[in-house]
């Protein structure tokens, strides 16, 4: 769903899964996980970098299989 409101525009994103497999579930559940990760990381005078690699080596402590498949793009 997106809004304009004269010339600020937003966007609702909203996850819906009907009916996924456990693995599926599972991956969104770990999801959720590095986002906490992420925010627990970003403070001020943080850089980017440093949370990024953050989130990395949760990935590669907890599900090293995801490690490729992780995007550079935070938000």
């Amino acid at each position: 769903m997106g809004i304009r409101y004269k010339s600020y525009c937003s966007n609702l994103v909203r996850t819906l899964m009907v009916d996924p497999p456990q693995e599926m579930q599972e991956h969104y559940g770990f999801l959720l996980q590095l986002q906490d990760e992420m925010l627990r990381h970003m403070k001020h005078g943080t850089r980017l970098c440093e949370v990024y690699g953050a989130v990395m080596e949760a990935v590669r402590k907890q599900k090293p299989e995801l490690l490729g498949k992780v995007t550079k793009n935070l938000g």
